[in-house]
Parts: C-alpha cells; structure tokens; sequence
C-alpha cells in the first residue's frame, strides 16, 4: 500500500490521474502503460516537460498507450466499485 502523505504533491496527483486512467479502462491493476498514460495527461508535470523536451511526439505516446491499455482484461465491477486497485 502506499502512504500518501509520504509523496510529494506532484507524486499524489500522479497516483490519483492513474487511478483515473484504470476506472477509465475498468482495470485495477496498475502497469507501467497505465502510470506512463496518466503522465502524458498532465502538461504540467516533470514527467511530462521532460519527454516533451527530448521531442516525444506526447498525442502519439499517448495513443500507442491506449492501445495497450485496452488489451488488457476489464476488471469485475464489484471490484472497482469497491476502489481495489493493484
């Protein structure tokens, strides 16, 4: 589990756009493709200034990540009604 308040702000909002990311796709099990997802939705974060700056094309990323994201199995709903996530 992880504890919240030993983030910092930048590292909870991040954890709570990938949060969004999985309720978005019906998931609850967080990978790499959902956490990258979720960076390349805030313009305003380290993460997402410093692909940008080494001309990461962020519109194609973030579609290619989709992509991936809808591979993967739907959770049970139960489970996301519940906020478990993995």
């Amino acid at each position: 589990m992880i504890e919240m308040d030993r983030l910092t702000t930048q590292a909870q909002k991040l954890v709570g756009l990938t949060q969004d990311v999985l309720y978005r796709f019906e998931q609850n099990q967080v990978d790499n493709e959902h956490l990258l997802l979720a960076v390349t939705e805030d313009a305003r974060g380290l993460a997402y200034q410093l692909l940008q700056s080494m001309n990461v094309n962020m519109e194609a990323l973030a579609a290619k990540l989709e992509d991936a994201v809808r591979q993967r199995p739907k959770a049970p709903v139960q489970s996301l009604q519940g906020g478990q996530v993995y």
